[in-house]
């Protein structure tokens, strides 16, 4: 990859110079978003990546490891049973996977894995 990301303030910043959407880059300028974390892969792509909540979006930031390259997806659902903020039980805060609200990301990741069992029962 070109540059890694540090902080939350990296991947926007990057997002506003990347973003071909106005309304978003508005939204990001303003800081009405939030950091939802990573996630590992976002589909219907394989890439691991992070995903914002801007407006009504769910805006993607994948890393793509064979193209050396960051990319941006919109995508309908977010893959809470694909969330990263969770490392052997414990919820990671203050990283870049858990996101701006980590406590109610490990809420909604472990309602999709409960939800995941289900199903595959």
């Amino acid at each position: 990859m070109a540059e890694h990301f540090r902080s939350r303030t990296d991947m926007i910043e990057w997002l506003i110079a990347n973003c071909p959407r106005p309304g978003i880059v508005r939204a990001l300028q303003n800081n009405k978003v939030e950091f939802l974390g990573g996630f590992r892969p976002i589909p219907p792509s394989d890439l691991p990546g992070w995903i914002f909540k801007i407006k009504d979006k769910n805006v993607c930031i994948l890393a793509n490891d064979k193209k050396h390259k960051y990319e941006i997806r919109i995508v309908k659902r977010v893959p809470w049973e694909n969330w990263c903020g969770e490392f052997h039980g414990l919820t990671l805060i203050g990283g870049l996977s858990c996101g701006d609200k980590p406590l109610e990301n490990r809420r909604l990741y472990d309602a999709a894995k409960n939800e995941s069992k289900r199903n595959s029962s």
